[in-house]
């Protein structure tokens, strides 16, 4: 995940990151069945999050520090 983890909702599914956006990314290093898995849990979870009030997703408003921390 990113620094944006804060920001936007995010799945973190896989454990092969040092290929993916590389030319080591190849049929023969990423499994066709992860690949299959993953998109059938993320289809899965649009279904069910589709199904809840679009204010189950609201961020609650974050505490103002107002001193910082030594």
């Amino acid at each position: 995940m990113s620094s944006f983890f804060r920001f936007l909702p995010g799945i973190d599914t896989s454990e092969f990151h040092h290929y993916f956006h590389t030319d080591l990314e190849t049929p023969q290093t990423v499994p066709w069945t992860g690949l299959e898995a993953s998109t059938r849990a993320y289809a899965k979870i649009v279904d069910e999050v589709n199904k809840l009030p679009l204010s189950t997703f609201k961020r609650p408003e974050e505490r103002a520090q107002t001193q910082a921390v030594r």
